[in-house]
């Protein structure tokens, strides 16, 4: 039976944020702060932008300068800094320009100085902590409450739909098995055929959701069919969900290593010492490859199966002025040779 290499490729690229404020966010409320002046107030009865509409609270601080700046061209971030209560005049500016980290602290006062409601201030406290996590479990911890907000699912609902859809990596396996020649809407039949196996139950989950989220649709007979819906999103949620995505693709990939035959799997290794510029050179042949790869799937008829390519090329050492991490351990302690 002829073997079908059937996979989906990720593409990652940097979306640069908008400095322009949403004209379609609700009114905002409050009487201006008593530290405004001549009309320089950036309170919120002034001002339409919402935390909720941003992933990056840096954007969000830009974009209320900028439309303060619009209605008053004298308004600058000096006087943005004065009016949270900032003793540094460039305060605003180093944070915007990402100079600076704002602290919890500082966060209080601009959501003060602005008037939030509760939800809205927590949600900006978040933001501030999910920007400026180390790790990406931090992260992920931080965008579940981020995303609880009801101010926040309202506006970005391509945010949501991203990270669900890399949340889980069978979501994208169903995905590609709709198109096999044997395919049956029967979660038993899903839940079965996936390797690792699911239950049926999330089975049925996984298509309802991959319907409502567009990336299966149904044909005039009925039939499912994958689709690509077109969404964009803040690269902070972009770069995260893919790399959950990933961290869930190499972990099957080493699973197989111990549940697949060796014609069902290829892995292959090599490490090397080599130039930066070589380095670079590699990577864009990876990248080659999979385009490659792409023009392969596009032309096959008659698939039967799935298949998941991982391609991983990452450095040994550090940089000589780099700082060192935390020891860790990642030999297999289990068939390591005593001594």
């Amino acid at each position: 039976m002829k073997i079908v290499s059937f996979f989906t490729l990720l593409w990652y690229k940097g979306i640069e944020m908008t400095h322009q404020a949403c004209p379609h966010l609700q009114k905002g409320f409050g009487p201006p702060p008593p530290l405004a002046r001549r009309g320089t107030t950036v309170g919120r009865r002034y001002l339409k932008t919402k935390a909720f509409d941003f992933l990056d609270y840096r954007a969000f601080l830009l974009s209320v300068y900028h439309e303060r700046k619009s209605s008053d061209t004298g308004f600058t971030y000096r006087e943005f800094s004065r009016l949270c209560g900032f003793s540094s005049a460039g305060a605003i500016k180093l944070v915007v320009d990402g100079k600076r980290r704002m602290s919890l602290d500082a966060a209080s006062r601009v959501a003060a100085m602005l008037r939030m409601p509760g939800e809205e201030k927590e949600y900006f406290l978040n933001l501030v902590r999910f920007n400026d996590a180390r790790s990406d479990e931090e992260r992920n911890t931080l965008f579940a409450k981020l995303k609880a907000a009801v101010g926040f699912r309202k506006v970005q609902e391509d945010a949501i739909t991203q990270f669900e859809y890399y949340n889980k990596w069978y979501y994208v396996a169903i995905r590609e098995m709709v198109s096999l020649d044997d395919f049956q809407e029967d979660p038993r039949w899903i839940a079965r055929r996936l390797d690792p196996p699911i239950t049926p139950a999330q089975a049925q989950a996984a298509v309802t959701k991959l319907l409502k989220m567009g990336f299966l649709v149904r044909d005039p007979e009925g039939v499912l069919r994958p689709a690509q819906p077109v969404i964009s999103t803040e690269p902070e949620i972009n770069s995260l969900a893919v790399k959950n995505f990933h961290r869930q693709m190499m972990k099957l990939g080493a699973r197989s290593l111990e549940t697949q035959e060796p014609n069902d799997r290829d892995v292959r290794s090599v490490t090397m010492a080599i130039s930066k510029a070589q380095a670079d050179r590699i990577k864009q042949m990876n990248i080659q490859y999979l385009k490659d790869v792409l023009d392969v799937v596009s032309q096959d008829d008659g698939v039967d199966t799935v298949y998941q390519l991982n391609i991983q090329w990452f450095s040994l050492v550090r940089d000589p002025d780099g700082e060192p991490g935390e020891t860790e351990d990642f030999t297999d302690q289990e068939h390591e040779d005593e001594e």
